[in-house]
C-alpha cells in the first residue's frame, strides 16, 4: 500500500505556549526555538475565546538565553501580529520565519486589558531540516490514512 508523504514528516512541532487560563494585560514569552539545521518555522498562534486586542512578535538571539532583538525581513518588516481584534475569538494566526539570520528564536504574546483577557496556547513548527526527519521530533502521533 502507498502513503502519501504528510505535511508533518521532516518536521518538528514544539508546544511553544502551553494551553493556559486566560492571560489578561500581559505579555508572555515563548519557550525558546532553536533552528539549528532547520531552514524554516511557523508560529501558530491558537486562540479561544478573547475580549481584548492581542499582538505576537517573533524575536530572536545569537545564543540561547541571550538578549532579544526583534525579528525583521530584509525589508525591515517586521515579524509580527499586530491588533487581533477582540472579536477574533477561536481562530488561529501564523507568523512563518523563513532562514532567520539568529540560531534562536522565540514568540512574545501581549494581550491587552479586557475583561477576562484570551485563551491561547502556541506551537512552533520547525521545518526543512538538512533532509533528516529529526529524531527529538515532540509531535505526539502522526496517523496517515489512504482513502482511494
Amino acid at each position: 500500500m502507498t502513503y502519501h508523504i504528510s505535511l508533518f514528516e521532516g518536521a518538528d512541532v514544539i508546544q511553544a505556549l502551553t494551553p493556559r487560563t486566560p492571560v489578561n494585560n500581559t505579555a508572555v514569552t515563548s519557550a525558546e526555538v532553536d533552528m539549528q539545521k532547520y531552514e524554516s518555522v511557523d508560529f501558530l498562534l491558537n486562540l479561544g475565546t478573547i475580549d481584548a486586542v492581542v499582538d505576537m512578535a517573533i524575536y530572536s538571539s545569537t545564543t540561547s538565553g541571550g538578549t532579544l532583538v526583534a525579528l525583521s525581513d530584509v525589508d525591515s518588516v517586521a515579524a509580527a501580529l499586530t491588533q487581533i481584534a477582540a472579536t477574533g475569538d477561536n481562530k488561529g494566526y501564523v507568523v512563518s520565519v523563513y532562514r532567520p539570520t539568529n540560531r534562536y528564536l522565540k514568540a512574545v504574546v501581549t494581550v491587552g486589558n479586557g475583561t477576562t483577557g484570551a485563551y491561547l496556547s502556541l506551537q512552533a513548527i520547525r521545518y526543512r531540516a538538512a533532509g533528516l526527519t529529526p529524531v527529538t521530533s515532540t509531535l505526539g502521533e502522526l496517523i496517515k490514512s489512504r482513502c482511494n
